[in-house]
């Protein structure tokens, strides 16, 4: 991989074939542009002797980038296969991290270091973090879900309007179940996991006593099929 950084603060990453893997900005909040690099490699003391300076210099450890400006010293670095998932999932875009799960189980993720050469070893080394990816995923939801619309019944309402606000409640209910129903299915599929689906999955859809299992099936048929 190349790594190009730019006099704006942009960091460019770079495949052996010139794709594009990822655009970022390195700068710091308030400084840019020519404050974040210098371009004179030696400073004058005040007794007018050159010194060297290290400013505007990159070192590379590892898997570490070093950017030392004028004022910051900045560090890049590529995150381990497990990290890259886990900080998008802390983020809360957990459709970036089941993405991201998914792309390591293809093989296709950039710069991995830390993951066996061979595919086969790959599915082996990650498919138990990937279970309970998923398994993390659906139990977040499902709180969420329960503690929102439980909130959006104990709203208080006029009489005329208490049936059509709980038939728009239960429809939003049955809406965002089957949308987790659907990532659920699409992600077992993918990871050739559908023992996951029916064993633990379906199991928690009927735990919270929603009748999802005909759209569940409905899912798995016209993925498998």
């Amino acid at each position: 991989m190349l790594v190009v950084l730019t006099s704006t603060g942009q960091l460019n990453l770079f495949a052996k074939d010139g794709t594009v893997i990822h655009q970022t900005s390195f700068g710091v909040d308030g400084i840019g542009g020519d404050e974040l690099l210098s371009y004179h490699t030696h400073f004058v003391n005040i007794y007018g002797n050159p010194e060297k300076g290290y400013h505007n210099s990159i070192a590379i450890r590892g898997t570490s980038i070093y950017i030392l400006g004028p004022t910051h010293l900045i560090v890049s670095r590529l995150l381990p296969w497990k990290e890259r998932i886990l900080v998008l999932r802390k983020a809360g875009d957990w459709m970036g991290a089941l993405n991201m799960a998914m792309t390591l189980y293809d093989g296709h993720a950039h710069g991995v270091v830390d993951l066996p050469r061979t595919l086969d070893a790959i599915h082996e080394a990650i498919m138990p973090f990937l279970e309970e990816l998923l398994t993390s995923y659906v139990d977040e939801v499902f709180s969420y879900i329960s503690v929102a619309f439980c909130n959006q019944i104990g709203k208080p309402d006029q009489p005329n309007d208490s049936n059509s606000r709980s038939n728009s409640v239960n429809s939003e209910i049955k809406e965002q179940y089957t949308r987790v129903g659907g990532v659920a299915v699409e992600f077992c599929c993918h990871i050739k996991r559908t023992d996951i689906l029916f064993d633990k999955i379906f199991s928690k859809f009927i735990d919270v006593h929603v009748q999802q299992r005909g759209i569940v099936f409905a899912f798995c048929g016209r993925i498998l099929f």
